[in-house]
């Protein structure tokens, strides 16, 4: 018997003063999201969990192998985190002045030996990534990116 663990999460792009959610996906954790979790499991030096949400204007469909957004056009650190039963839960706040584009991609980064995530846009090791459709530039709302990613036993 074999088991394996499935990590599969869901995206949700919040209005961050009212918090009604705007939109909700599944997002896709990439090849490096998979070597970073391995890592954290037995400890590897230099390998941390996400650290910085980017928004993006790239509507390329989400690929295991990606490394960074599309197109990434806003950055910030993440906010908040917390863990509820066997699901991470990671949001980041990013204000209307930092956020007024047509957002379609969304991404979490951690950081890797080499890939350090920092303010900087494409810094550090791709996590997850996620389409979504989400004009904020007509009249834009302060947003909060909420990311539930649960660890499950898959048989």
């Amino acid at each position: 018997m074999q088991d394996s663990v499935r990590v599969r999460g869901i995206v949700r792009l919040f209005d961050a003063d009212t918090g009604e959610t705007l939109v909700e996906t599944h997002n896709l954790l990439v090849e490096r999201g998979g070597v970073i979790v391995a890592s954290l499991i037995i400890g590897k030096p230099g390998y941390t969990g996400p650290t910085y949400c980017a928004l993006g204007t790239g509507a390329t469909a989400p690929s295991t192998f990606d490394s960074k957004l599309v197109a990434e056009a806003a950055r910030d650190q993440v906010t908040q985190t917390d863990v509820n039963g066997h699901a991470s839960q990671i949001s980041t706040f990013f204000s209307s002045t930092d956020c007024g584009i047509a957002i379609k991609e969304v991404g979490l980064f951690g950081n890797s030996p080499g890939l350090e995530a920092s303010g900087a846009a494409d810094s550090g090791a791709l996590f997850a990534r996620a389409l979504l459709n989400y004009d904020n530039s007509v009249s834009p709302r302060n947003l909060m990116v909420g990311w539930e990613i649960p660890i499950e036993a898959a048989p």
